[in-house]
């Protein structure tokens, strides 16, 4: 199962991504013409009728029809920007989704360290447990024997019991941790968190890293830095078509139109 799939976070973030190449799209299509069609048709019956006193009367029935295409295509310094500007913001939304799988690859690999570490302490507090009961037995047995007294016996029982609490606590600290690792994954949460067993290993190596070749690749391949550069781009784009609408626009239009009308023999 694909982590990305399953994370609620990361598919919002995700669901920018349409939107965006959306705007893209639209910013484009504002550079070709516009065009427009209309067509209608009437039908007049013959007759009589009064209108401001003033009597109008038609002899036969008419049936009328019109139709009009048009075309008009403006042009602006705004215009011709907004696509530069839209695609900036294309790049946020893309920078914004790469680092938002970055965070859920992050977080789902701490929380899994964190449930091996919740694991690790519960078989260490296991350990710890059957020590402190075989303390407890041998105080026991040196009590019957004369060896000790019962104080000896009554501070192994205590320990035992904090042990048993250590246990009991360490158990709880590893169900939580799965649960919060179920949640960063996304999952059902019905699953059965007793039966989770995590098979993954980590090997464990030495850095070998330098701080200067750490900077550059975070200043060239840190989603957020080009997230927020991009933005930067888009803000400028923004003030130069803000300045431009000052600038004249160019517009053309063209159209053709008819109107037909013709005596009719059809009564209604």
């Amino acid at each position: 199962m694909c982590i990305r799939d399953s994370s609620p976070t990361y598919r919002q973030t995700l669901n920018d991504e349409g939107p965006a190449a959306a705007a893209v799209r639209a910013a484009y299509g504002a550079l070709f013409p516009t065009l427009n069609s209309s067509t209608g048709i009437s039908y007049s019956r013959a007759g009589r009728q009064t209108f401001a006193n003033q009597v109008f009367s038609q002899g036969s029935n008419t049936v009328a029809s019109n139709y009009n295409l048009s075309a008009s295509w403006s042009l602006s310094a705004r215009e011709l920007m907004a696509p530069g500007q839209q695609k900036a913001q294309q790049r946020v939304v893309e920078e914004n989704i790469t680092g938002a799988g970055n965070t859920l690859t992050a977080d789902v690999t701490t929380q899994y360290l964190a449930v091996l570490r919740a694991t690790a302490s519960v078989e260490v507090a296991r350990q710890q447990l059957a020590r402190n009961e075989d303390f407890l037995t041998l105080a026991r047995a040196r009590q019957q024997v004369g060896q000790t007294n019962i104080i000896d016996v009554r501070t192994a029982e205590v320990n035992r019991g904090r042990s048993q609490v250590a246990l009991l606590r360490a158990q709880q600290a590893e169900t939580d941790a799965k649960i919060e690792l179920i949640r960063r994954l996304g999952m059902p949460t019905q699953l059965d968190v007793d039966s989770i067993r995590l098979t993954e290993t980590f090997q464990l190596v030495e850095p070998t890293y330098q701080l200067g070749t750490l900077l550059a690749a975070a200043g060239a391949d840190n989603p957020s830095i080009r997230a927020a550069e991009a933005q930067h781009e888009s803000a400028r784009i923004g003030v130069r078509s803000a300045k431009a609408a000052y600038l004249p626009s160019f517009s053309i239009s063209t159209g053709l139109s008819g109107f037909t009308q013709q005596l009719s023999l059809i009564h209604i």
